[in-house]
């Protein structure tokens, strides 16, 4: 990976690589906060109740790891963004430098972006997505 000197490009793509890399890791960290506050908040609002069947835990759970997945995406994202902005690495050269960062670059992506959303598109994911007919069908169970 090559490290950019600034002091020979323009003033203005200069400031707009800071925005734009500070911006991309303060929006993935912030996401990943509100989300582990939202999630804690939740499990915290409705510890008392049981559940109503066992497959509704089996979902949460699903839902759960899916969410952690998820959160280490955004996290390894933001702190390869960091990374980048801190150390002035060029991600997207041309010629032989470039092969290692675009490699790098590549390899992030499909972790942090491809790998979650595959990761959705779990059919079991898909069932949980419908899970309000699944729950008025426990409820008539009950009845």
């Amino acid at each position: 990976m090559q490290r950019i000197d600034n002091s020979h490009s323009s003033g203005g793509s200069s400031i707009l690589r800071t925005v734009l890399y500070a911006a991309m890791t303060g929006i993935n960290f912030v996401a990943v906060a509100l989300v582990v506050v939202l999630y804690v908040y939740l499990n915290v609002e409705f510890s008392g109740f049981p559940f109503r069947s066992p497959h509704l835990k089996q979902s949460l759970g699903k839902i759960s790891s899916l969410l952690s997945l998820w959160s280490f995406a955004r996290l390894t994202w933001g702190v390869a963004m960091l990374l980048v902005y801190i150390y002035n690495i060029e991600l997207l050269q041309e010629g032989n430098e470039g092969n290692l960062s675009s490699l790098i670059l590549f390899v992030l992506f499909v972790f942090c972006e491809i790998v979650p959303i595959f990761g959705m598109l779990d059919y079991s994911y898909m069932n949980i997505i419908g899970f309000e007919s699944n729950a008025t069908n426990d409820m008539n169970h009950l009845a």
